[in-house]
């Protein structure tokens, strides 16, 4: 009996700033089919500064975010770019659908750069996008333009100096 392997999926869970769609839609350059999901067991809280979520196990708590399906090799790569650049790389890991149950989708997981001095408030996107998500709308628009062009890692620093 041969040994099985599970196909990586090109549906997509997204989580703090990328639940805001303008930000999805930027990067993948086309409006999102995306559905409300969430990961049981696990958390979303500020990271230093509050610019960005981290994810953490955490039982009994949910982190709530988008489901986006069918992503092509194209759009994984612009995300790779996005995701990457930040010190982000994506896992494939069980999903919820509301009603429906699991499914799998990737899962972008922070490095351990983002951690800094560990985990701050718990994520709240409606005060992420009050205070930051014209600017970071701005900001990946430019960082985008880029795909292609320079490494993450230094868009990575010219974003923060773009914002």
């Amino acid at each position: 009996m041969g040994r099985e392997t599970l196909a990586v999926t090109s549906d997509f869970f997204f989580y703090g700033t990328m639940t805001h769609l303008p930000l999805i839609e930027i990067v993948l350059e086309r409006v999102a089919r995306a559905e409300p999901a969430y990961m049981q067991d696990h958390a979303l809280y500020a990271a230093e500064g509050g610019l960005y979520p981290l994810i953490v196990q955490e039982r009994g708590v949910q982190a709530v975010g988008l489901l986006v399906y069918g992503l092509s090799d194209a759009e994984k790569d612009r995300l790779d770019l996005y995701e990457g650049a930040f010190g982000y790389q994506a896992q494939q890991m069980p999903v919820v659908l509301p009603g429906r149950g699991p499914v799998s989708a990737m899962v972008y997981y922070p490095g351990p750069e983002n951690w800094g001095q560990g985990p701050g408030a718990p994520w709240h996107l409606a005060e992420w996008q009050a205070q930051y998500g014209a600017e970071f709308e701005a900001a990946l628009r430019d960082l985008m333009a880029m795909f292609g062009v320079k490494p993450p890692r230094q868009l990575a620093a010219r974003f923060h100096q773009m914002l």
